[in-house]
């Protein structure tokens, strides 16, 4: 690790001092493209960046005192593709300026967007569309010289927003500075949660048919491993759900719930399947014995607010109570409210 950190910090030390941010991303980029996980996650943690999203091969991290993101693809370990975002407008003057210590050639350019390469790299620059957090990007391939150029804009829809994450918001499909939100499939049948600015579920209250998650326990790392405790009217049996997280996964996500109650065990397993928000769950899979029904929900989301949490989601579950399978589509509504910065 030391000879790492000292490798990199000569590569810093022989760049020359150009646009901060720019000059900054450059040659982070420079020292991660074909580099393995663990040169990356030490110069991640030396730039003080924070990772916040995987899906697969992809990491994503922020350095939000930099106004920094990067996102970093790996093939086969070593890294295939970075992409740098800025908080900053870079124009060409400066973004030649800051590759010419590494010796890139311009290949084309249209406008603000500028291509560029040497052996065995290739730049591709441009402004950033549709992104409140930043203005300018590249992005750096492992790849033979191409000599292609984008168009103006970056494509950055495959990289999630830096958003707060916690196990109670992921446990609940959510991300960011949520408050408050209720959700149900009609007005008079809503679960309304609420949450700290940590991102700790502080309540639950649900109306007729709405599930509560009451009681929590929780594990060492904070997450709800059990919750319930519902008498049951049948016998006086409480129910209970126990939550099992993916073991391994640094990004908190649950792997599936079983409900242990008087009359049957069910296992929900749950499907996550969306990798520009990897936090979505695509499908769950209820796996049960006779007489309680088994299944599948699948979900298609129709609308998301400004911080890419749904607000609208068409539910298809099909069951199977021992009849043959049935099939029933349901439209899902929430309301989110977001604590202010």
């Amino acid at each position: 690790m030391k000879k790492t950190i000292l490798t990199y910090l000569l590569c810093m030390a022989a760049a020359l001092p150009m646009h901060a941010q720019l000059d900054k991303a450059m040659k982070m980029a420079e020292n991660m493209v074909n580099a393995n996980v663990e040169n990356v996650e030490n110069i991640m943690k030396y730039e003080n960046f924070k990772k916040v999203a995987r899906q697969d091969d992809t990491v994503i991290y922020t350095n939000k005192k930099l106004g920094m993101g990067c996102q970093v693809t790996y093939v086969n370990g070593r890294v295939d593709k970075v992409k740098m975002l800025l908080a900053d407008d870079v124009d060409m003057n400066t973004m030649w300026d800051s590759t010419r210590p590494y010796e890139y050639q311009k290949t084309g350019q249209n406008g603000n967007a500028i291509s560029l390469e040497k052996k065995g790299k290739h730049i591709s620059a441009s402004p950033i569309k549709g992104s409140k957090e930043y203005k300018y990007g590249f992005e750096m391939t492992h790849r033979e010289p191409r000599g292609d150029i984008r168009d103006e804009t970056l494509i950055i829809d495959d990289i999630v927003k830096p958003e707060l994450e916690s196990p109670d918001l992921h446990f609940l499909g959510l991300h960011g500075q949520v408050r408050k939100c209720d959700e149900g499939a009609k007005s008079e049948d809503i679960v309304q949660y609420m949450f700290t600015r940590d991102g700790k579920l502080e309540s639950s209250l649900a109306t007729w048919g709405g599930q509560m998650i009451e009681d929590a326990q929780r594990d060492k790392n904070g997450r709800i491993v059990k919750y319930g405790g519902e008498v049951s009217d049948m016998d006086g049996e409480p129910c209970f759900f126990y939550v099992n997280w993916r073991p391994y996964d640094p990004n908190h996500y649950v792997d599936y719930i079983v409900f242990d109650g008087p009359c049957c065990s069910i296992k929900t397993v749950f499907t996550y399947g969306d990798p520009k928000r990897p936090y979505l769950v695509t499908e769950k899979r209820v796996i049960t014995d006779f007489p309680c029904a088994k299944g599948t929900e699948k979900y298609e989301y129709i609308k998301f607010d400004d911080h890419g949490n749904w607000t609208q989601r068409l539910e298809i579950k099909t069951y199977d109570e021992g009849n043959g399978p049935k099939t029933v589509r349901e439209m899902n509504f929430r309301h989110i409210q977001y604590w202010k910065d």
